[in-house]
């Protein structure tokens, strides 16, 4: 679904709760509870978290994440230019479940990468700054998931005791995925669940 081609913040939440009221009614019938109702349940999340993202704040948020991005690709590939590392393709840095910085790519960019991180004498380390941009993304999309499924659950639940049954269901729906910050030859981009993409 392109949820942008919605348009305005009203039509995207008519949207939501038009998924939240097929799913709600798939769930009473007890014949697709748990395949139909489950699907528009998660469009429905995923539509609220798109809706949640273009709040004022949100906005400024992803600017920020952005800026940082943008700085970083450009002293990222400079960096790696003077030390004559050259990407082959693109390479995914995020952060474990471990805390600890991972990297994906081809064994040989992957290689090429942590040789270089290791070697690397900045302050702050690439490293570091790496581990911290896509921390701070994981933790905007945490919030811009939590804004969406409570604003959705607020106003759908039948009553009070029916809010947080309801925002517990869209947050198991919602993709979870980590931050992840790509580089390539040609530039840099951010993405997490709450954004496209965001070009460096």
């Amino acid at each position: 679904m392109n949820f942008s081609a919605l348009g305005s913040g009203n039509a995207m939440s008519s949207y939501v709760n038009s998924l939240l009221a097929k799913a709600k009614g798939a769930d009473a019938s007890g014949v697709e509870a748990g395949s139909q109702g489950d699907k528009l349940m998660k469009a429905a999340s995923e539509a609220a978290l798109a809706n949640a993202a273009k709040g004022v704040k949100a906005a400024a948020g992803q600017r920020q994440l952005e800026s940082k991005a943008t700085a970083l690709s450009v002293e990222l590939q400079a960096a790696l230019k003077q030390a004559g590392v050259k990407l082959g393709g693109p390479v995914d840095f995020s952060v474990a479940a471990d805390g600890q910085l991972a990297i994906k790519g081809t064994d040989k960019d992957t290689d090429a990468a942590k040789a270089f991180l290791k070697n690397d004498k900045s302050v702050p380390s690439f490293a570091s700054r790496l581990g911290a941009l896509a921390k701070e993304a994981d933790a905007h999309s945490q919030t811009l998931r939590q804004n969406a499924a409570i604003s959705q659950a607020a106003r759908y639940a039948a009553n009070a005791s029916g809010v947080m049954s309801l925002y517990g269901s869209l947050l198991q729906r919602q993709d979870t995925s980590p931050a992840v910050f790509t580089l390539s030859a040609s530039g840099g981009s951010l993405t997490y669940p709450g954004v496209l993409q965001s070009k460096a």
